[in-house]
């Protein structure tokens, strides 16, 4: 025991430097341990999020309706959503323009800089990575929901929310060009009906993801003015499909609008907030509110009683 604490009194000093060397070691391995834990963890959580596009490669089977899409055709379909990310991603304005449909463009972006500033800008202001989901898919055009979110490698974020989501759809008719912003298509319509008093002609309809635009004409046949519609209910303009039916959104329209004149001629953009479900689905449009002689209605709203309707076939 003397000899103990003799070596102890001798040689205090180094042991007690061996030993703060030990423990500071001892603390340096656990620290990497820790860092390297996190790295670790930071890294699978990134490659988590990476994986969304990679495990959503093929999204054959449509989420709403429609039939399963091929493998081939989902692949297709799938490149050229991400040549279009790509290109916006990339800053290759034009590139991704190209991709549109003419409809597309027409409607929507009839020019490459409305497409920059109503899309590019709003959605591109950082590089995004993306998800992609088969939505519907029928007559040859197949809709698939994207989602977007900030680049995780740009950022250095790691929890990520859905910054926007898209409708993007690949048109098989138009050589698999796309349609962008929740726009599905146009269809040509060009039907019409017609009695003493109007004749309507529905020319086409612009379908969206959540709605539904139809160009239509209106042509007073008789000598005095007509109100297409009082706006006093609702539905008084009605889409039908089958035991469906949607009714018109007029509130875009100016009661001055509604008015046409003797013998004339007016055309009108329709509202109908109808969900895309297909193109063809729709099979008429009635309109049951229309004032035969505004001049007498206006001197008698509560009591004039005059009324024309008329329905249009959309499906003859």
């Amino acid at each position: 025991m003397n000899s103990v604490i003799r070596f102890w009194n001798l040689n205090r000093k180094k042991i007690i430097i061996i030993g703060l060397i030990v423990v500071f070691f001892i603390l340096i391995v656990q620290v990497s341990n820790q860092i390297i834990k996190k790295q670790n963890e930071s890294t699978n959580k990134n490659n988590n999020i990476n994986n969304i596009v990679i495990e959503e490669k093929l999204p054959t089977e449509p989420i709403i309706s429609g039939s399963k899409v091929s493998e081939k055709t989902t692949k297709n379909n799938t490149q050229i959503i991400e040549e279009f990310i790509s290109n916006c991603n990339n800053g290759n304005i034009e590139g991704a323009y190209n991709l549109l449909t003419q409809k597309c463009k027409e409607i929507l972006f009839p020019n490459q800089e409305t497409f920059k500033t109503n899309y590019y800008d709003i959605i591109f202001k950082e590089k995004r990575i993306y998800n992609i989901e088969n939505w519907i898919s029928n007559n040859k055009l197949n809709t698939y929901r994207i989602e977007y979110f900030s680049d995780v490698m740009a950022t250095g974020k790691i929890e990520q929310a859905i910054d926007f989501q898209d409708y993007i759809t690949i048109d098989e008719k138009e050589n698999n060009k796309i349609n962008i912003n929740s726009f599905i298509g146009y269809k040509q319509i060009d039907k019409e009906n017609k009695n003493d008093k109007v004749e309507v002609k529905v020319i086409g309809k612009q379908v969206f993801k959540d709605f539904e635009l139809y160009e239509i004409e209106v042509q007073n046949k008789t000598s005095k003015t007509i109100l297409l519609d009082t706006q006093n209910k609702s539905n008084t303009i009605l889409l039908k499909a089958n035991n469906t039916e949607y009714g018109a959104y007029l509130g875009d329209l100016s009661w001055a609008e509604l008015i046409i004149n003797a013998n004339q001629n007016i055309k009108y953009w329709v509202k109908f907030n109808k969900t895309y479900t297909s193109l063809n689905d729709m099979k008429e449009i009635n309109f049951t509110d229309i004032v035969e002689d505004y001049e007498l209605y206006m001197q008698d709203k509560q009591n004039y009683k005059e009324r024309t309707s008329l329905v249009v076939n959309l499906q003859k």
